[in-house]
């Protein structure tokens, strides 16, 4: 009789296989449920909140096909790609290392010259990142020079997710890349501008006296197509670094000093001649200039200043 209890208004129930599979990073883990039950077939109930509790046929409860399912209701999401390639139904969809949701069906729309993603966002989550501004981005292994990226995807590539603060919205355009350490998604961002890319990605990190307080996040062509727009996000704690007259300047990780009396060269870490990246400081100025705000643009400089060691401009946070 106490078992009465379990039974709420919020309980959804759905129909339970033999078996229950999840794949991650850490291998293949297989639920298996009791020989009676996968023969015969089961039906689970959970208590949820979100749509799939308010469900009703009448005064009947709806059984659903899974638990995907029931926690799928109210909470779609389409997605908008150009390529399905690094697409899967079943692809999960992550926070900070925790499941959110998942894809569910993909459609090529040939109209549009799309594929379309149907997903879901668990409920609990729905109110915080079915919002505009949230950037959704597939990540996949990365190889390059500087060595792996993302070995944990090689079982299963996830879909990352970065909440936005806008008003409520379902319909998404599917990134191909973007930030995943938890260091910069509350960062400050702010735009360079660059004659081209050159060997600047995704990823690189952005410096201040030699140490990693930023990364870049995007790039794209200027409105006139005569510049790249490279798009930076500085650690919120060092985005007090940033000020409206700071210098950004590309950082090769290495510098060639020739005279009369020979040449000197001068390299940085291993990491940054690979990678590269870019570089910032502040010049000396009487008032301080202030902090720099989202969404303000810097000109990129192809080397450094040769005074900028001697600056040493006092930056209180």
């Amino acid at each position: 009789p106490h078992e009465r209890d379990l039974g709420t208004s919020n309980s959804v129930f759905c129909a339970e296989g033999g078996a229950k599979v999840h794949l991650n990073g850490s291998g293949l883990t297989v639920q298996a449920s009791p020989l009676s039950r996968a023969l015969k077939g089961a039906i689970s109930f959970d208590n949820l909140s979100g749509a799939s509790a308010s469900r009703r046929k009448g005064d009947k409860r709806i059984l659903y096909a899974s638990e995907t399912s029931a926690r799928a209701v109210g909470g779609q999401i389409t997605l908008h790609a150009f390529d399905a390639g690094k697409l899967a139904e079943g692809m999960p969809i992550r926070y900070l290392g925790i499941d959110i949701g998942q894809i569910q069906t993909l459609e090529l729309i040939t109209a549009r010259n799309e594929v379309q993603a149907k997903a879901v966002l668990y409920p609990e989550y729905v109110q915080t990142f079915a919002r505009a501004g949230t950037r959704f981005s597939v990540i996949t292994p990365q190889i390059s020079a500087a060595g792996v990226e993302h070995l944990d995807t090689i079982l299963q590539p996830y879909i990352n997710v970065e909440p936005g603060r806008g008003a409520a919205r379902r319909d998404f355009e599917l990134q191909e890349a973007t930030i995943t350490d938890s260091r910069y998604l509350d960062g400050l961002s702010i735009v360079v501008e660059a004659p081209e890319a050159g060997s600047l990605n995704i990823g690189t990190p952005v410096l201040f006296r030699g140490i990693e307080v930023g990364t870049v996040t995007g790039m794209s062509l200027g409105s006139l197509s005569d510049r790249v727009m490279i798009t930076l996000r500085i650690s919120k704690r060092y985005q007090y670094l940033v000020r409206n007259n700071s210098v950004f300047w590309l950082a090769s990780g290495y510098s060639l000093d020739f005279g009369l009396t020979g040449g000197v060269v001068k390299t940085g870490t291993f990491n940054q001649f690979i990678r590269g990246g870019i570089a910032f400081a502040t010049p000396p100025g009487t008032p301080l200039a202030p902090k720099a705000q989202a969404g303000k643009h810097f000109l990129l400089q192809e080397s450094e200043p040769k005074e900028w060691r001697e600056w040493g401009t006092a930056l209180p946070r």
